[in-house]
């Protein structure tokens, strides 16, 4: 499933499917400013993530071949998800590597029938939530990686979509319910979730 899952995303790439309504707009919208689009302060962190590949030819390297932008835009669209698999994996490899199905199935789901409807932030919200959603479900206590990755996820996740909302209100209760279950933790993973908890209370409020 996950090889599958990554033929499709390297076809839609190679197909330019991801050139449908939203998706050719954005895009314009780099070409025409030669920078990051911003029209909605909620979902800027998303925009900052999918459009840096073609955003940094642009600027630091003067690339005005419109097929390789055209690629490295649709890369960027995709790369949230192979780096939130990857993440996925990560975590959950000592305990069920059957876990992976969740985040793919996912994917698919918000990410894969480009028939329908253009990539947005959305998928970029999906793909940053699993990681998190592992780490509080699957580790007990956090390393400093461990602590690091989850407070970047956690701020990026602040400004992606405004309909993260629920997945936010998800994550503080599982939050709420590990520092009730396990009081006696070290003072690093209980000082990450106290952290986590203000990011996704401060994302409800920007949201």
């Amino acid at each position: 499933l996950l090889a599958f899952f990554l033929f499709s995303a390297v076809y839609a790439i190679y197909a330019q499917r991801f050139l449908y309504a939203d998706g050719a707009g954005f895009f314009f919208s780099i070409l025409r400013t030669k920078s990051f689009m911003h029209w909605d302060f909620a979902r800027q962190h998303a925009h900052y993530i999918t459009q840096f590949f073609t955003v940094i030819l642009i600027k630091i390297f003067h690339v005005r071949n419109l097929d390789i932008l055209t690629y490295a835009y649709g890369f960027g669209l995709f790369f949230p998800h192979v780096l939130s698999l990857l993440l996925c994996y990560l975590i959950v490899k000592k305990d069920n590597i059957y876990f992976l199905l969740f985040p793919i199935i996912c994917f698919f789901c918000t990410s894969m029938n480009f028939s329908l409807f253009s990539i947005s932030e959305e998928h970029v919200m999906f793909a940053i939530f699993w990681p998190i959603f592992f780490y509080l479900t699957m580790k007990n206590k956090y390393n400093y990686i461990d602590s690091a990755v989850m407070l970047i996820l956690g701020i990026i996740f602040t400004r992606v979509y405004e309909a993260s909302i629920p997945l936010s209100m998800i994550l503080i209760a599982i939050i709420v319910f590990s520092m009730i279950k396990n009081r006696d933790t070290d003072a690093i993973t209980t000082t990450v979730r106290i952290f986590l908890l203000a990011i996704f209370l401060a994302g409800i409020v920007i949201a």
